[in-house]
């Protein structure tokens, strides 16, 4: 009788040290839980942040300035060596680069592209 009552009073210690054991991990999990959370909102945070930085930029993208664009073209002509025209003279009003009104009825100045160059020819 004595070899089971210890044999119980073992189990019991056993069934404590397990239950102990379960308890720490659960506030382990608890907290890993709150810090994966924590993570989550912010990493949907930033995704939203992103998504909504990549449309403002691709609104702005669709429209530029022309002077922008003839700052490019005086750095490529700078670094690239490209020449005006054989017959344009410095003082000359006709530019050797596309003026505003070019550039606006150009394909590049045009939002619809292509079909908008069709239209006009």
């Amino acid at each position: 009788m004595v070899r089971q009552v210890d044999f119980r009073y073992g189990k019991e210690e056993y069934i404590k040290k397990l239950d102990r054991s379960l308890f720490e991990r659960s506030e382990v999990l608890a907290e890993q839980t709150e810090k994966l959370t924590e993570a989550f909102k912010l990493v949907s945070n930033a995704h939203f942040n992103g998504q909504k930085a990549l449309k403002k930029a691709k609104a702005q993208s669709k429209s530029f300035e022309s002077e922008e664009v003839l700052r490019f073209s005086h750095l490529i002509s700078k670094n690239f060596s490209v020449a005006s025209p054989h017959f344009w003279q410095q003082g000359d009003p006709m530019r050797p680069y596309p003026t505003e009104l070019h550039f606006r009825i150009s394909t590049f100045g045009n939002a619809d592209g292509i079909v908008s160059f069709l239209f006009i020819l």
